[in-house]
């Protein structure tokens, strides 16, 4: 199975960025891959510097100095920790445009789940909810500091395109790791049904139609992605598909949520999907999201 050939951790110096700098480090090390640390400062943020503070004409050659010593410090840390090198970069630019940029050239982006300005997500979201939006390459958001390998991975499917890149992509990124593949099942229009007098008993039938179909086609799915020496597990339930999900990752012990993001057209690039921004919000495991077109063998990238 090919591996990620260059793994990117984007950071703002936060204890959620640090982790995902860890972390980025421990898939490193396990794809044999090249690790990238990259800081981006602000231009806006710079060219207010300089005109606030005319007076100070080296602040902003201070800032930048002060960002490379943090990044050469935590670049020295995860080196240390983890004995994996790293190679670390300050942009300066727009910082969602810059992230963007750099994760082109990579096969995985890793981001802290949440930035070191907490009063301005409020208002605006958070760069990795904007970047989860755009980025078409896969995006880990780290949620919890990283202490092994990942052990159990939840793949929730719904037998669409980016279900199977979502199952490729957890077995690249968790290759040791047990993986339970979900599916909220339902049964089209039950609630028509029920209105137009189809009686309890029928609709109990087109339930377990609909679960025993789709414990078939996990099964199709994993056949087709799946390497036979594989630890998968396959659940299909008559639930919400985000409190099936949430449920499922307590009762698994998942450390690891892989989603699917469809991503068709503008308003979907513009809007996560409700299932997916409730599973970034309410889960407490780290949870990857895999763009459709995102490739099953890595980036072109070298």
């Amino acid at each position: 199975m090919d591996m990620f050939r260059t793994i990117l951790a984007a950071t703002d110096f936060s204890d959620d960025a640090t982790n995902a700098a860890y972390r980025a480090a421990f898939l490193a090390a396990e794809q044999q891959g090249r690790l990238e640390l990259l800081h981006v400062l602000s231009e806006t943020s710079l060219k207010a510097v300089r005109e606030l503070i005319p007076s100070y004409g080296d602040a902003e050659t201070k800032l930048i100095d002060d960002a490379q010593r943090m990044l050469d410090a935590l670049r020295s840390r995860v080196a240390e920790d983890t004995r994996m090198a790293a190679v670390s970069r300050i942009a300066i630019g727009a910082v969602l445009d810059e992230i963007l940029s750099a994760a082109e050239q990579a096969d995985l982006l890793v981001l802290g789940a949440h930035g070191s300005n907490r009063w301005r997500e409020m208002f605006l979201g958070t760069t990795a909810d904007r970047l989860l939006r755009m980025c078409t390459r896969p995006v880990l958001v780290i949620k919890r500091p990283p202490e092994t390998s990942y052990r159990r991975a939840l793949v929730p499917v719904d037998f669409s395109p980016h279900s199977i890149a979502a199952l490729n992509t957890a077995m690249r990124v968790a290759p040791n790791a047990d993986i339970m593949v979900v599916h909220a099942s339902a049964v089209p229009f039950e609630g028509m049904l029920r209105q137009g007098g189809v009686l309890d008993d029928e609709i109990e039938r087109f339930r377990g139609q609909a679960q025993q179909e789709a414990m078939s086609r996990i099964s199709s799915l994993i056949d087709e992605v799946a390497e036979g020496s594989r630890r998968l597990f396959r659940f299909v339930e008559l639930e919400d598909a985000a409190r099936l999900i949430l449920a499922k990752e307590e009762s698994f012990g998942a450390d690891l949520i892989v989603m699917g993001k469809h991503g068709k057209n503008v308003v979907e690039e513009m809007l996560l999907g409700s299932v997916t921004r409730r599973i970034l919000s309410d889960s407490k495991c780290d949870v990857l999201i895999v763009h459709e077109g995102s490739t099953a063998t890595g980036s072109p990238a070298a």
